[in-house]
């Protein structure tokens, strides 16, 4: 009997399933946690979150079904919708993500409007996520002006 292993990183928390191809679902275990909210109009986690916590579930499952997860074939994942991970060179988060709830980009709205003529835009959208961000909190304009040039020559 083949194993699926499901994980869904959602906004409130972490879910992960084991399926029996052959006879459903064995078993499902979830984490929860919370949106962080520093400021009106503000939604971020921290990867680190959703990582802990991913290794939280895996692991009870490993531990309560053990045959089961040893059997595991293939594995479907999915995630919240749009998010903003900024990641340094060797892949570590270097602030909270800013998330799918997020509307600090706002005011960037007519902006892009203007850009991409015609688009109906969100506020979180990633590139304006990352837009707002550069725009008024990184300190590396190194990084700012070569994200402004790729967004130029799109």
């Amino acid at each position: 009997m083949a194993m699926i292993l499901g994980i869904d990183v959602g906004t409130s928390g972490i879910k992960a399933m084991l399926l029996d191809t052959e006879k459903g679902v064995t078993a499902v275990h979830a984490k929860s946690y919370e949106v962080d909210i520093p400021r009106p109009g503000y939604a971020q986690q921290d990867p680190e979150m959703w990582w802990s916590s991913l290794l939280e579930v895996l692991d009870w499952l490993h531990i309560h079904f053990r045959d089961e997860y040893e059997r595991v074939l293939a594995v479907g994942y999915s995630g919240q919708m749009h998010g903003l991970v900024l990641a340094g060179e060797n892949g570590e988060p270097l602030r909270p993500a800013i998330i799918w709830l997020d509307q600090r980009a706002e005011k960037q709205m007519e902006e892009i409007y203007s850009i991409y003529t015609g688009l109906i835009t969100n506020p979180f959208w990633d590139e304006r996520l990352l837009r707002t961000y550069l725009n008024h909190s990184l300190p590396n304009w190194e990084l700012n002006l070569q994200f402004a040039a790729a967004i130029q020559n799109q």
